[in-house]
C-alpha cells in the first residue's frame, strides 16, 4: 500500500492497520498456492479512507497460472516464428531454460513479435544456432483454469491481456463554443399565401408570407465505449459473460435570427420581364415519373414590390443538453449488474430583441428552372432572385441592393403560394456604403474584438489609457484566454464583479478591473463577456507587494 504522504507498508491476510484518512492505493502481487501462482483480476485498486472508519477491501484472486503454464514476454524471449506445429526462438533470450516437454506456452503479440496462442511443448531441438519447440494446440482452460479477459483496455487497473483493444469512439473539443466538434445547419424556410389578385393580370397580387430563422445543431462531445469479456472457473462449464458500456452526449439546439411577417403589393409588367430571353431556348424534353407526366419548367420575371414588414427582431435561443449513462453487468463471479453514473443536464437560453416595423419598395428579377407537371399539378425548380430597393423603418433608412438563391416547389393548392427554401443570400446595403462624415464621439471610446482581447500588447494598451479619465465609453469583446479571465471564482469569496488581465509580461502586475454589478453584470469564469458603456475611472490603487493594480469603475458622471 501507498499512502498519501508517500509511505508504504505490506497488509497480509485479514489484519488490520491504523493510518491516517486520505486516499491509497493497494497493489495486488501475486500468492502462490499449491503448484499455481494466483492474480486478482486487477493489478491495482485506489480507495479512500475516512477519519474514524473501517475501511475493507476485497481481494479476489481469481485468475490462476499454473507451473505448467510459461507466459512469455515476447521483449525478452525474441520470437522468430510461429507455423508448422513449432515456435521458434532467438537462442539466448531471457526464460528459455523454462521450455521444458509437456509445458504450455503463450504469448501475446507485440511489434515485431507474432502471436503465440495456448501451446503445449512435444520437444526442444537447437537448430541452426535457434532454440525451436515443437508444440501441439491447448486448450485456453488447461493454460489457465481459472481466469478473466477483458476485451477493451481502459479498465483502471486491469491486468494487461493478449489483443485487449480499445472499441472507444470519442470526439471531444476544448473549445466546443468557438469551434464545435460537428455542426450543420438549416437555412430560413419561407412560406406565405394570396390575400388577393387581378383577375385581368394573377402576376398582379396581394399576399403576406413569414420567414423562419435558420436552426443549427451542434455536437461538442460524443462518447460511445462498450465494453466487456468473461471468466471462467474449474468448476464452470460455459464461460461467465460480463459487459458494460459508457455513452457521453453534449450537443446543442441553435436558433438565430429574425421570424419576419411580411404583407406586400405585387405588380408585374411585361416591359422589364426577362421571360422571353432568360426561357427562350429551352431543350423540351418529358419525364414519366410512375403516372405523372412532367416536362421543363422555366419562369423569369421582374416584379415591383411594396412591402409592409413586421419583425420580431434578433431571436437567440439555444438547448443544450448533457447526457451520461455507465453500467456494467455482473464483474467477476460475485457482484451484480450496477449503473455507475446516470445524469441527463439540459439547459436553455434564450435571448430577443424589441420588434419593429419597416416599409419597402423594391424591383426584383426572378428566375426558376425546374420541372412542372404537364396537367398543372405542381412544379419544383432551383431559382436565383437580384433585388434593389428603398427601405424606411423608425430612425433607420437603407438602400439594400441583395440577392439569393433558393429552392421552390409545391402543388397548386388555390391561394397557397409554393414553399421556398432560401440556400444562401447576400446584401449590400448602399446608403452604409456610402462615406459618411464621422462626428467626434461624446465621450473617448475604448475598443477591443475577441481576437485583440489575446493580445498582450492591446490589452496594455486599454490598461494605459484608463488612467485620467472620468468619463470613457468602453466597447469591449472579450474571451477567456491565458491573458484575460472573466469573473475567476477564486479571487474572493463571493466572487466579485472583475475582469483580470495578468502575464502581459514577466514584471508586469495582475491589473484588476472592478465594474458595478448593476452596470456590467458578469457571470462567474465566464468564457466570453460583452461590455458597451460609458464608465468613470473611480480610483487606481496598487497592492502593497507592486503584484496587482486596482481600477475600480463607476457609473458616469454626466
Amino acid at each position: 500500500m501507498r499512502g498519501p504522504g508517500g509511505e508504504t507498508f505490506t497488509l497480509r491476510g485479514e489484519k488490520g492497520r491504523d493510518v491516517a484518512p486520505g486516499v491509497y492505493r493497494l497493489s495486488f502481487p501475486a500468492v502462490r498456492a499449491g503448484k499455481a501462482r494466483h492474480y486478482t483480476i486487477r493489478e491495482h485498486k485506489e480507495v479512500q479512507v475516512a477519519s474514524g472508519e473501517r475501511t475493507a477491501v476485497p481481494a479476489r484472486y481469481e485468475m490462476e497460472l499454473p507451473d505448467s503454464t510459461v507466459v512469455l514476454d515476447p521483449e525478452k524471449v525474441r520470437i522468430q516464428s510461429v507455423r508448422d506445429g513449432e515456435v521458434v526462438f532467438a537462442s539466448g533470450g531471457r526464460t528459455l531454460d523454462r521450455l521444458k516437454p509437456g509445458k504450455i506456452i503463450m504469448a501475446g503479440r507485440k511489434a515485431g513479435s507474432p502471436q503465440v496462442p495456448p501451446q503445449r511443448i512435444t520437444a526442444v531441438e537447437l537448430r541452426d544456432q535457434m532454440l525451436v519447440t515443437r508444440t501441439e494446440p491447448a486448450t485456453l482452460r488447461e493454460a489457465l483454469p481459472e481466469g478473466t479477459i477483458f476485451f477493451e483496455d481502459r479498465a483502471e487497473g486491469a491486468a494487461v491481456i493478449p489483443e485487449a483493444g480499445s472499441h472507444t469512439l470519442n470526439v471531444l473539443q476544448e473549445k466546443p463554443e468557438e469551434d464545435p466538434a460537428f455542426h450543420v445547419e438549416f437555412g430560413g424556410f419561407q412560406v406565405g399565401m394570396k390575400t388577393g389578385e387581378n383577375p385581368n393580370n394573377p402576376a398582379n397580387s396581394q399576399g403576406c408570407g413569414a420567414e423562419i430563422p435558420s436552426v443549427k445543431y451542434l455536437v461538442n462531445e460524443f462518447q460511445l465505449a462498450p465494453r466487456g469479456g468473461y471468466s471462467w472457473t474449474k468448476e464452470a462449464l460455459r464461460p461467465h459473460p460480463t459487459y458494460g458500456v459508457r455513452y457521453v452526449a453534449d450537443a446543442s439546439l441553435e436558433v438565430l435570427g429574425r421570424v419576419d411577417v411580411k404583407c406586400e403589393d405585387r405588380f408585374e409588367s411585361e416591359s422589364f420581364a426577362p421571360e422571353g430571353n432568360v426561357c427562350g431556348h429551352t431543350v423540351v424534353k418529358i419525364a414519366r415519373l410512375g403516372t405523372v407526366l412532367f416536362g421543363p419548367y422555366c419562369e423569369a420575371r421582374g416584379v415591383l414590390k411594396g412591402s409592409l414588414v413586421a419583425e420580431s427582431g434578433e431571436i437567440k435561443g439555444k438547448v443544450s443538453t448533457r447526457t451520461v449513462f455507465d453500467a456494467v453487468g455482473p464483474e467477476g463471479r460475485r457482484s451484480g449488474s450496477q449503473i455507475k453514473e446516470q445524469s441527463f443536464t439540459p439547459n436553455v437560453q434564450a435571448e430577443f430583441s424589441g420588434p419593429k416595423f419597416k416599409a419597402s419598395v423594391e424591383l426584383v428579377i426572378e428566375v426558376v428552372v425546374g420541372l412542372q407537371g404537364l396537367d398543372n399539378t405542381g412544379e419544383a425548380g432551383l431559382g436565383v432572385e437580384l433585388a434593389a430597393g428603398l427601405e424606411v423603418a423608425p430612425g433607420e433608412t437603407k438602400a439594400p441592393v441583395k440577392g439569393k438563391m433558393f429552392l421552390r416547389g409545391g402543388l397548386d393548392v388555390g391561394k397557397l403560394d409554393p414553399p421556398e427554401l432560401k440556400l444562401f443570400g447576400w446584401e449590400l446595403d448602399l446608403a452604409k456604403a456610402l462615406p459618411e462624415r464621422e462626428e467626434a464621439p461624446a465621450h473617448p471610446r475604448l475598443t477591443l474584438n475577441r481576437e485583440q482581447s489575446k493580445n498582450p500588447e492591446k490589452l496594455q494598451e486599454i490598461v494605459n489609457q484608463l488612467h485620467g479619465h472620468e468619463n470613457i465609453h468602453l466597447d469591449l469583446d472579450l474571451v477567456a484566454n491565458k491573458h484575460l479571465r472573466i469573473n475567476p471564482p477564486t479571487a474572493s469569496s463571493p466572487p466579485g464583479n472583475d475582469i483580470w488581465i495578468e502575464n502581459l509580461c514577466g514584471s508586469c502586475p495582475t491589473v484588476v478591473l472592478a465594474f458595478p454589478q448593476d452596470l456590467a453584470p458578469l457571470d462567474v469564469n465566464a468564457k466570453q463577456a460583452r461590455i458597451n458603456g460609458v464608465f468613470t475611472v473611480r480610483d487606481v490603487e496598487t497592492g502593497d507587494n507592486r503584484q496587482f493594480t486596482y481600477i475600480r469603475m463607476g457609473p458616469p458622471t454626466d
